[in-house]
């Protein structure tokens, strides 16, 4: 989504479409409840007609999707290749309450809810009194507990749309995270107009420009560039007293 039409300064998929079959519907339920912008269709073709798609390479699109999911491969996107995918994927092979998945959603809520604060109030002052003898307790623990999560198996990520009705969403580019602001050199400077760094003048995270530009890197991206260059900033301002 994020190409733009060089000539008009256009987004070229904007909107893209979020695409999905009725067993997706059922199991997850749609994206944000019931969208007023969910178009419901019989086929594929009539769906990309709905939603004003060309119907054709929807068609040849959804076609080659469908024939890669089932063989457990993604070649345009690479889904569930990476252990952090199949993490979070559906691989019921470790849920007793995998017959009811709202079920089991809910119960990891009310979990975390109860135990959550408890447990870390509690690592907190164990790290604080023997930080290091508490990570060799725990990290054995949650190693061989998150193997199975980690070894997962693909079809928790991929699968192929192949029960009526089928269903679509438009999806809108927005801003998710801040990607403006002051240019920064290496050492966290800012810079003027013309490049040279301001004296005394420093920025970091999200006060400053991003150093990915305009793509957003993920949950925390922007924690762990404010504490680098937050700490180079730090070492070029003790230098110059």
């Amino acid at each position: 989504m994020r190409r733009v039409d060089p000539e008009r300064g256009e987004r070229l998929n904007d909107p893209a479409w979020m695409i999905f079959d009725e067993r997706y519907r059922r199991r997850y339920g749609a994206p944000g409840g019931s969208p007023a912008g969910l178009t419901t269709a019989q086929t594929v073709g009539a769906l990309a007609r709905a939603c004003r798609i060309d119907e054709g390479r929807l068609v040849e699109t959804v076609d080659a999707f469908n024939r890669n999911a089932r063989l457990g491969r993604d070649p345009d996107f690479h889904r569930g290749l990476s252990a952090y995918d199949r993490f979070f994927g559906d691989d019921r092979r470790f849920s007793a309450l995998r017959p009811w998945p709202w079920l089991e959603t809910a119960s990891h809520g009310i979990v975390g809810a109860v135990l959550g604060p408890p447990a870390t109030r509690l690592a907190a002052r164990a790290a604080e009194s023997d930080g290091d003898r508490v990570r060799r307790l725990a990290v054995p623990v949650l190693r061989r507990s998150m193997a199975p999560l980690f070894s997962a198996s693909v079809r928790g990520v991929l699968g192929p749309l192949e029960h009526r009705p089928y269903h679509a969403i438009p999806v809108r580019a927005s801003s998710l995270g801040t990607c403006g602001g002051p240019r920064i050199d290496a050492s966290g400077r800012v810079l003027d107009a013309e490049g040279s760094p301001i004296a005394r003048l420093y920025a970091a995270g999200n006060a400053a420009g991003s150093p990915v530009g305009g793509f957003y890197g993920g949950a925390g991206a922007t924690i762990s560039a404010a504490m680098t260059f937050g700490f180079l900033a730090g070492e070029d301002a003790a230098t110059r007293r």
